[in-house]
């Protein structure tokens, strides 16, 4: 008797060593495509990946004007090492196996109205990470670091800009 779930005898597929022949190693490798997915294998993604998706979901939110401190973000780019190890400014992320903390420094445009932008941030934000990565968010906490003049001037209705 042994330790294995029953399974069907079957004859090797052409092209592949016969049971017990030199190289013929498992009964599928653990790249064959017909195992289920949960059995090739698990796939990983960094928090510097998360913080990225999450960085570029928060900026693409109408209202947002950046991200991190505003009154640090110029000596924070002349300091800046390799792009590739540099953490997303004004994101910070906390991993687990299938959830994700995260904390967000944000910039506003003047006007917006914050609570209502918050919303949207972490709405879009769950949406973004949950799509890509398959991981739940569980809390996304904003600190408003500044206010800024929106990138184009707002000009009210019936006036000339």
């Amino acid at each position: 008797m042994t330790d294995e779930p029953d399974r069907p005898a079957t004859a090797p597929e052409p092209g592949t060593p016969a049971a017990g022949a030199p190289g013929a190693g498992g009964t599928r490798s653990a790249g064959d495509p017909r195992e289920p997915a949960a059995a090739r294998g698990a796939v990983t993604t960094t928090d510097a990946v998360v913080a990225r998706i999450v960085a570029l979901a928060a900026a693409a939110v109408p209202g947002v004007h950046s991200l991190g401190d505003a009154t640090a973000r110029p000596a924070a780019v002349a300091r800046r090492p390799v792009p590739e190890t540099v953490p997303e400014p004004g994101v910070r992320v906390a991993v687990g196996c299938r959830r994700v903390a995260v904390d967000l420094d944000v910039t506003v445009e003047y006007g917006t109205p914050v609570a209502a932008l918050a919303d949207r941030v972490r709405a879009e934000v769950a949406a973004a990470v949950r799509r890509m990565t398959d991981l739940e968010v569980s809390e996304v906490h904003l600190a408003v670091s500044g206010v800024e003049r929106p990138a184009t001037p707002v000009v009210p209705a019936g006036e000339e800009p």
